[in-house]
C-alpha cells in the first residue's frame, strides 16, 4: 500500500515527496523494520525513544513516522512527521490489516472496575443468542472458543500491531461483533482511535492508574474519549464520574441504576451472597427478574450494563434474562473453591475492588468465620492505592498476609513497604513468596473459615525482574487443600 493510504490526512504536518511511496508493513519496532517497512517512532511512556534514533535510522526501513522531524540528524532515511505517532501508528495498522468495519459492529466498556465482568457477560449473551461474537479483554483474546492469546498475554487491549491484524482474522473466520475492554491506557494512547464503537460502556470511576495519567481528572478525561466517540452510550448512573458523562452525552445515553432514578433500573434486589444476587430488571418497556449465579452487588451493575447492550443488540428479553442466569462464574472473579473452608480467588487490585470483595465475603458469613486476606500490589504502577489498600483490608479482614503481586522491575521490599505503611494495626503479616503465603493462609484457617486470595484472579503467571514465569494460583490452592486435609486426616 501507498504511505498516503496509511495515514490520515489531518495528521499529516510533512510527508514530502513520499506520498506515492509503497510498503509491506508497519512496525514501531525498529528491530523488525527492514527495507519494505514504515517505521514509526512513537513517543515514549517512561523513557525518551528519541535515544533510539541512531538505531532507527540504522535498520534502513523505507520511511520513518515522527512526531519531531527536528531531532533527527541529516539521513538519506525519507522521514514523515506527523502530530500523533500513536494515532498515525494505529490507522496505519488498521488500514494495513483491511478490515471491512462496514461488516463489524463493536460494543466498548470501560471503567476502573468492572470492565471484563461486564464484557465476558455480554459476549456470553450475544454468542447464546446467534451472534457470532469475539472478545477482546484483559488477559484473553478469542472468537468462537479459539483463543489468539497464550497465557502470558496480560494487556487488557492490545497494541495496533497484534489488534488489527487480529480483526482482521476474526472478520475472516466470520466474526460479527466485537466485545471489548477498552481502557484507559488504550484510549490515551489512541489504540482504538480507527475504530467507530457502535455502543460505549461506562461501568464506573474510582482511584487508580495515577501514575499514568498524572491526576484523577486527566483518568477521567481518558475514559471519557470511549463514551464521547460512542454512537450509542450506556452508562453507571449511580456513580459520580457516570453522572458527568451522562449530563454531557444525555441525548446518545442510558442510565443504568439502583440507588438514583435512571432510564433503565434494578428494584427488588436479594443478595445470597457468595450464591448470587437477583433482582427486578426494569426496562425502558418491559421488567423481568434475574436472578444471576455470580456473587456481588456490585454484579447488579455489570450485569445490567450487559443487559442493556443486549437490548440494544436487539436481542430479546427471554434470551438475556437465559444467557445471565446460566452464567455460573467468571474466570478469576470472586471464583469460590469449596472445601472444609471455603477460597475466594479475585482479580481485586483497586482500592474500590478490594472492599467490594471483602463486603461480599462479609454479608455471607457468620459470626463464628474468619476472613484471611492474601493480597499484593503490581510493582511499576500507582504507588498511591498501596496504603489504601491496606487501610481496607484493616477494616474488613479478620487477618491479613501481604505477599508479592507482580513486582515487575520495581523492588519488592518497596512495594510492601509501601502497602504496610497503611495499616494502623498489628494484624498483618508479611511473606513475600506468594505461594508459600496462599498455602499458609489456607493451612492456617479454621474450619468454614473464609480465605480470599485477591490481585491475580485469572492471570497464570507470575512478572517479576525476570520476565515471566508459570504461577497457576488455583493450581496452589488445590495442593494446598489436599495438604490441609491429609494433616486433619492424620491428626485425627
Amino acid at each position: 500500500m501507498k504511505i498516503k493510504e496509511l495515514i490520515p490526512n489531518d495528521e499529516i504536518i510533512n510527508i514530502g515527496k513520499y506520498a506515492e511511496t509503497d510498503i509491506q508493513n508497519c512496525t514501531s519496532d525498529f528491530r523488525r523494520a527492514d527495507k519494505g517497512s514504515l517505521l514509526f517512532l512513537l513517543p515514549g511512556v517512561s523513557f525518551n525513544t528519541y535515544e533510539l534514533i541512531p538505531e532507527f535510522l540504522k535498520s534502513s526501513p523505507c520511511a520513518i513516522v515522527t512526531e519531531k522531524i527536528s531531532e533527527f540528524p541529516k539521513t538519506r532515511v525519507p522521514l514523515i512527521e506527523v502530530k500523533n505517532a500513536r494515532r498515525a501508528f494505529a490507522f496505519a495498522m488498521s488500514a494495513l490489516s483491511k478490515i471491512n468495519y462496514k461488516e463489524l459492529k463493536f460494543i466498548g466498556v470501560t471503567g476502573t472496575n468492572g470492565k471484563t465482568s461486564t464484557a465476558t457477560m455480554i459476549y456470553r449473551i450475544l454468542n447464546l443468542n446467534g451472534y457470532r461474537c469475539g472478545f477482546i479483554g484483559t488477559g484473553k483474546i478469542e472468537f468462537c472458543n479459539k483463543r489468539y492469546t497464550d497465557e502470558n498475554y496480560s494487556m487488557t487491549c492490545p497494541d495496533p500491531d497484534l489488534l488489527y491484524p487480529t480483526l482482521h482474522t476474526m472478520q475472516d473466520d466470520g466474526c460479527n461483533v466485537i466485545v471489548m475492554e477498552v481502557s484507559s491506557h488504550a484510549l490515551e494512547l489512541e489504540k482504538t482511535a480507527p475504530i467507530s464503537f457502535d455502543i460505549g460502556i461506562f461501568t464506573g470511576f474510582s482511584h487508580e492508574h495515577i501514575d499514568f495519567h498524572g491526576s484523577m481528572e486527566a483518568y477521567f478525561s481518558a475514559k471519557e474519549k470511549l463514551i464521547k466517540s460512542a454512537k450509542r452510550a450506556i452508562i453507571n448512573f449511580d456513580d459520580d464520574g457516570g453522572k458527568r458523562l451522562y449530563d454531557r452525552y444525555r441525548e446518545k445515553s442510558t442510565g443504568v441504576g439502583v440507588v438514583w432514578k435512571s432510564d433503565v433500573s434494578a428494584t427488588d434486589v436479594e443478595n445470597y451472597g457468595l450464591c448470587g444476587i437477583g433482582y427486578i430488571f426494569r426496562g425502558k418497556n418491559f421488567l423481568t427478574r434475574v436472578k444471576l449465579p455470580l456473587p456481588g452487588l456490585y454484579n447488579i451493575y455489570n450485569s445490567m450494563l450487559a443487559f442493556e447492550a443486549a437490548i440494544e443488540m436487539n436481542v430479546t428479553p427471554k434470551g438475556i434474562k437465559e444467557a445471565l442466569e446460566s452464567t455460573d462464574f467468571i474466570e478469576g472473579r470472586c471464583e469460590c473453591i469449596y472445601d472444609d473452608i471455603t477460597v475466594i480467588v479475585d482479580y481485586a487490585h483497586t482500592p474500590r475492588a478490594l472492599e467490594n470483595i471483602l463486603k461480599t465475603s462479609i454479608y455471607d458469613k457468620n459470626p463464628q468465620q474468619k476472613i484471611t486476606l492474601v493480597f499484593g500490589c503490581g510493582g511499576e504502577r500507582d504507588c498511591e492505592k498501596r496504603p489504601m489498600m491496606a487501610a481496607i483490608a484493616e477494616k474488613y479482614a479478620d487477618k491479613i498476609i501481604v505477599t508479592n503481586d507482580n513486582p515487575r522491575g520495581e523492588d519488592e521490599e518497596k512495594i510492601i513497604s509501601d502497602i504496610t505503611s497503611g495499616f494502623r494495626k498489628a494484624r498483618y503479616g508479611v511473606i513475600r513468596d506468594r505461594s508459600v503465603a496462599i498455602t499458609y493462609a489456607i493451612k492456617s484457617a479454621s474450619p468454614s473459615d473464609i480465605v480470599i486470595i485477591a490481585g491475580k484472579g485469572h492471570e497464570k503467571y507470575i512478572y517479576d525482574k525476570n520476565g515471566y514465569r508459570p504461577f497457576d494460583e488455583k493450581e496452589i490452592i488445590r495442593s494446598a487443600l489436599k495438604l490441609r486435609r491429609s494433616e486433619v486426616w492424620n491428626e485425627n
